[in-house]
């Protein structure tokens, strides 16, 4: 698979529903509708990957500014991208010519297992902002061990504390979650930052917003000849992270794809 000019492995899920608004006519005296129509047609790509360095685990979860609270025993992370599309066309057209995104946001899901180290009425409440940020550590394929040394890491700026739920369940630490939302200025845009330990970046980086080519290899599952498919103008509406502890960092990506003229498809197979 290749997505706006980057190659990406370890993709597990790939979905494209072809989408349409439609209208159905019928005279007042007829007891079944006589004809049902479709237009606005656009195509909507799912990805999900798994990461391909086989990163296992979260390390260094922080929250805060000056001092920065450390998140021990985090067991999960969610984080995401999300925003509100703007589409548009002609009267006339038959598909979507234009995708677009605004009031683009991030939030983050965090579980924690022992939610009394920072249960305190000075340490995390409501409204308290800062950055959040945590590393994923790539770890043997088989050993599960980490090296502490190579990570990606993750961040948002300007992130709210906007939800917090502790739990107690007999038998167990006190768990709980906190639920986090950060937007953007002029100078950053709301999104999830990353870069890697040696100063990269990943071909995993894309934002909502971002637009290109998507082309994949569809096999046959009845010994018969593959297809090919290239999807235009897919334009990224969310993008969504999920870290755990012990398992393997997942991506889920969703685009929506439009026409370049209003009648032709944006999606090629060969």
């Amino acid at each position: 698979m290749v997505v706006f000019g980057n190659s990406w492995t370890g993709v597990q899920d790939v979905n494209c529903p072809l989408e349409a608004d439609s209208f159905d006519y019928s005279g007042d005296d007829n007891t079944s509708i006589r004809r049902v129509d479709v237009t606005k047609q656009s195509v909507g790509i799912d990805i999900t990957v798994q990461d391909p360095s086989y990163k296992r685990d979260i390390s260094s979860p922080v929250f805060g500014s000056s001092p920065q609270l450390a998140l021990n025993e985090v067991l999960k992370i969610s984080m995401g991208e999300k925003a509100s599309e703007i589409v548009d066309s002609s009267e006339d057209d038959d598909w979507i010519t234009f995708v677009g995104i605004t009031k683009r946001v991030v939030e983050a899901d965090v579980e924690l297992r022992d939610f009394s180290q920072i249960m305190t009425s000075t340490t995390v409440k409501i409204g308290d902002m800062g950055k959040f940020q945590f590393d994923v550590l790539p770890g043997a394929a088989l050993t599960g061990l980490a090296d502490r040394t190579s990570y990606e890491r993750f961040h948002g700026l300007d992130m709210t504390i906007v939800g917090i739920s502790p739990g107690l369940k007999h038998g167990d630490l006190h768990s709980g979650s906190i639920k986090l939302k950060g937007g953007g200025d002029a100078s950053n845009e709301a999104q999830i930052f990353n870069t890697t330990s040696d100063g990269q970046s990943t071909v995993f980086e894309i934002h909502a917003g971002d637009s290109g080519t998507i082309s994949f290899t569809a096999p046959s599952a009845d010994g018969g000849a593959d297809v090919d498919v290239s999807i235009e103008n897919c334009v990224c509406t969310s993008v969504d992270l999920s870290a755990s502890h012990g398992g393997r960092l997942e991506r889920k990506f969703s685009f929506k794809a439009y026409s370049s003229d209003g009648q032709t498809s944006p999606i090629s197979l060969s």
